[in-house]
């Protein structure tokens, strides 16, 4: 599971980098009452571990250093929300894995699909909408491409202080299906954070 969001690290850093715009009409949910801005659910990116503890309302799964884990669900598909914490223990970035499971990976995309057209509801136009091949074989079976890690379908969004990716990809015979959200104040790549240590 870490490599798998490692993956999604490193392709919203990758789209960020190469696309800055701002969709106008993308927006984070204020609480107004307390004059607060939330950024993912009634979260706030740079919350400590603690903070996000108190205000997290999933059934709590593990913790390990930097990282809280919870189940529940979302578009009534189960999955584990991840939450991740930088060096200064600052929530940075988390993400939705769903942990559904289909016989045929076709499905998959059509799960990709729906919650594809929820979030643009939300977000509005992505910022990017790409299908990543890594062969220039013919597409002819999606179910292949996908479980072996062939065939990538990424959506991003950008708002004044969020990433949110959409991506559908796999390997080893698994597809997984994600949304994830960095923060673009807290968040450090691992390629950021290597440099670090030259």
């Amino acid at each position: 599971m870490k490599i798998r969001l490692s993956t999604l690290t490193i392709l919203c850093c990758i789209l960020s980098c190469t696309n800055s715009t701002k969709p106008k009409d993308s927006k984070s949910i204020r609480n107004d009452s307390e004059g607060i801005k939330s950024d993912v659910r009634n979260i706030t990116w740079g919350d400590s571990p603690k903070e996000v503890k108190v205000k997290e309302t999933w059934e709590f799964n593990s913790e390990a250093k930097g990282t809280l884990l919870y189940n529940g669900s979302v578009f009534n598909l189960p999955c584990q929300l991840i939450y991740e914490f930088n060096d200064s223990e600052k929530l940075s970035n988390c993400a939705y894995i769903f942990s559904h499971d289909h016989t045929i990976a076709g499905d998959y995309l059509t799960d990709f699909q729906e919650i594809k057209k929820l979030l643009i509801e939300k977000y509005g136009k992505p910022t990017n909408d790409t299908i990543i091949r890594k062969d220039h074989t013919p597409l002819i079976y999606i179910d292949m491409d996908l479980r072996s890690g062939r065939l990538t379908y990424i959506t991003t969004w950008l708002n004044e202080r969020t990433i949110i990716s959409l991506l559908l990809n796999g390997g080893e015979s698994k597809v997984t299906l994600s949304i994830s959200y960095h923060s673009k104040e807290y968040y450090e790549s691992p390629q950021k954070k290597a440099l670090k240590d030259l």
